[in-house]
């Protein structure tokens, strides 16, 4: 199913080619390991935000599978999360709805941007807002992450105002950001500015410019939110946070005649 053949990527680049578009306010890209790079912005296309209701709207774009449709996504503006779904124009019908084509070999082209142990969200700093996490796109996608150690998907429906002279502004992540079962630790990682005095739970106090840190999950490891928190001698204050989340690998027994997995 990786593989859907370069009949159907073809066929999906000269069609999609003319999709209408315009400019949106999310920028940047998202990595997926099985088809590269995802990019939220160029000349005549983009995604939006509406700035009221957080639905999401517009189109990005991929080299390799052509346009993906954001048409179905939500942003909740109290909890940031993102719901909903993507979609590959690759595996839909004519104008990106509708049941899969016949050379799209049954994949529908389905993004889920939320799941129990995964999902998508705004983050919110006063530097500005962007779009981090991860989506599942079925074995054809595979994990697509959003946001990374240099590259980054920015939004401008942000409740921020840029930072004011005197204020603090961090970026800190954790790397991975989901381990297996029984890995027990993982790798933070944070960049201030205007900060003279930083600590991260779990950890104690730690240089306040920039560093990396091993944590701990627990014994036995479960999935741990770590937060950043930050002060100086001006009494701006500010705090941030990120999660690890641990898979625990679903073991089953494949009973002949039997519901399966």
């Amino acid at each position: 199913m990786k593989n859907i053949g370069k009949t159907v990527v073809i066929t999906t680049l000269l069609l999609l080619i003319a999709f209408p578009a315009y400019a949106g306010d999310v920028s940047g890209y998202a990595w997926s390991s099985n088809i590269g790079w995802l990019k939220f912005a160029g000349p005549g296309y983009g995604v939006n935000i509406d700035d009221n209701s957080g639905a999401f709207s517009g189109y990005a774009w991929s080299p390799n599978i052509g346009w993906v449709n954001f048409n179905n996504a939500q942003l909740d503006f109290d909890n940031d999360r993102v719901s909903g779904m993507a979609r590959a124009c690759a595996g839909a019908g004519s104008g990106c709805t509708g049941d899969s084509p016949p050379e799209a070999g049954g994949w529908d082209g389905l993004i889920s941007l939320r799941g129990s142990s995964y999902g998508v969200s705004r983050v919110v700093r006063p530097s500005g807002c962007s779009l981090e996490g991860w989506a599942w796109g079925s074995d054809v996608l595979g994990w697509l992450k959003f946001g990374g150690s240099n590259y980054s998907v920015l939004t401008s429906a942000c409740p921020v105002e840029p930072l004011p002279p005197g204020g603090i502004s961090c970026l800190f992540d954790a790397d991975p950001e989901r381990v297996i079962y029984p890995r027990g630790t993982s790798t933070v990682s944070w960049t201030c500015e205007g900060a003279d005095t930083c600590t991260i739970s779990g950890v104690g106090e730690v240089d306040s410019e920039t560093g990396t840190t091993t944590v701990d999950l627990g014994s036995p490891p479960v999935s741990s939110i770590f937060s950043l928190s930050c002060t100086n001698e001006g009494g701006s204050t500010f705090s941030t946070s990120t999660e690890v989340t641990v898979l625990r690998p679903v073991h089953c027994e494949i009973v002949p005649h039997g519901p399966g997995c």
